[in-house]
């Protein structure tokens, strides 16, 4: 799917995603064919809030329905394929209803504890560009 970009107002491009916690307190990592783990996440649509956004995001990677808890610190990174600074907002979520589905046969879905997710975000991993490990682990007590 091709998108039109939405920009923020220091010209980043906005994107909105979130970190989902199930009642074990597991999170659920996403992993795209040509991507590392991260969370799902994903392109604004014109007239979309970020929270709307986010939630649509996470239900096309993920098949479920999710209730944002709070707002989380922005992920921030510099894109080096369009060459363009990117702001996702990001929000802790838990599940509400669904089932997990993949997007595409090639993604995968991971429901893991705290620490294997913090190993699985390990960013010498092959695929992982961002620091997502460093950004979990930021929030551990908001997550465990």
């Amino acid at each position: 799917m091709i998108h039109t970009e939405i920009y923020d107002v220091d010209g980043s491009i906005l994107k909105a995603g979130g970190i989902i916690v199930n009642s074990d307190h597991q999170v659920l990592l996403y992993k795209g064919e040509n991507t590392g783990f991260s969370f799902p996440k994903g392109h604004m649509e014109k007239g979309e809030t970020t929270e709307e956004n986010a939630k649509r995001e996470v239900f096309e990677e993920t098949g479920l329905y999710v209730e944002i808890q709070k707002e989380l610190p922005n992920l921030e990174y510099f894109n080096t394929f369009v060459k363009k600074n990117v702001r996702v907002k990001m929000f802790l979520m838990k599940s509400i209803a669904g089932k997990l589905t993949l997007e595409n046969d090639t993604d995968e879905l991971v429901w893991l504890s705290y620490e294997d997710a913090i190993k699985k975000l390990d960013p010498s991993n092959r695929g992982q560009f961002l620091d997502l490990q460093k950004y979990l682990m930021k929030l551990r007590d908001e997550i465990v």
